[in-house]
């Protein structure tokens, strides 16, 4: 059987183009790697795509601003729901600091022995930084991020769900092959393929 060696990229459904392209680069200081347009269904809509520094596997994040076709999503269970960003183990302070300038609440939180900053997209979308030693790519230093604080990519996202048993027994069977699951009150981790970064769900 064949089994996920890593992430590639995340894609989210969010509301408006430009408060999405603000967030990810003014406010998280992301590149901005391209625009797109996806035509299928009834009316074209913008992908956009955001990344570290060079665009790594398990950096990027693209977006489709569902509110210009009129759609909106509602948050659920059994549904992706957080977005685990990567960056400097020392800068989640920075960081706190920053998403209040911003006018975000940020909330500094501990998860599986991490330090992390919580925040939400101007969608809903949850997201936290989790502040990790050692992870070599390279964070995109735009709109005032420093190199010491820049993203480096993605961590991993977190997903909702009815039955965490359930949801272990498919991952472990379908997708993760030996890898180890840590539990931690109501929630589970594991990690998709053996690189350290990028891959926990």
């Amino acid at each position: 059987m064949t089994y996920l060696l890593g992430s590639h990229h995340v894609t989210l459904s969010v509301a408006g183009a430009q408060e999405d392209v603000d967030f990810h680069t003014r406010v998280l200081g992301l590149r901005f790697i391209k625009k797109t347009v996806l035509y299928d269904g009834s009316a074209p809509v913008y992908h956009l795509y955001y990344s570290n520094a060079n665009g790594d596997p398990s950096s990027v994040i693209t977006t489709f601003p569902w509110a210009q076709a009129g759609l909106f999503g509602q948050r659920g269970t059994k549904q992706a729901r957080e977005v685990l960003l990567s960056v400097p183990a020392g800068s989640l302070d920075f960081w706190a600091d920053r998403l209040a300038s911003f006018g975000l609440d940020a909330t500094q939180c501990e998860s599986f022995g991490e330090r992390r900053v919580a925040f939400v997209h101007p969608s809903g979308i949850e997201y936290q930084l989790v502040g990790n030693e050692g992870d070599t790519r390279i964070g995109h230093t735009g709109f005032g991020v420093p190199p010491e604080a820049a993203i480096h990519g993605i961590h991993g996202v977190g997903i909702h769900v009815y039955d965490p048993e359930r949801m272990v027994q498919f991952g472990t069977e379908a997708f993760f092959a030996g890898e180890e699951i840590i539990e931690e009150g109501d929630r589970v981790r594991f990690q998709a393929g053996s690189d350290a970064h990028g891959n926990w769900i």
